[in-house]
């Protein structure tokens, strides 16, 4: 991949991997990236919560994140897919 520098790299290398975990459970990416967006926030202050609880596998083993459409802050966010 041509990144232009080694920063742009690594960012480009975190967003593949978070891709390919979407991909390999099976959770649409977008609705995943939004859900995570909404949420990551919640454990900036809280060091006692564990951050694989908002990953692709653990959120749909968790039933957080249904195949079709997730809510989030009573909004209904609905894969671009689906649209």
């Amino acid at each position: 991949m041509f990144c232009g520098n080694n920063d742009a790299a690594e960012d480009a290398a975190v967003i593949y991997s978070f891709m390919g975990c979407c991909k390999a459970s099976g959770v649409d990416f977008r609705t995943w990236l939004i859900y995570f967006l909404d949420h990551v926030h919640d454990y900036d202050n809280d060091y006692t919560k564990d951050l694989t609880e908002i990953l692709p596998d653990y959120l749909k083993a968790a039933g957080k994140l249904s195949p079709h459409s997730i809510h989030t802050n009573d909004r209904e966010i609905i894969p671009e897919n689906r649209l």
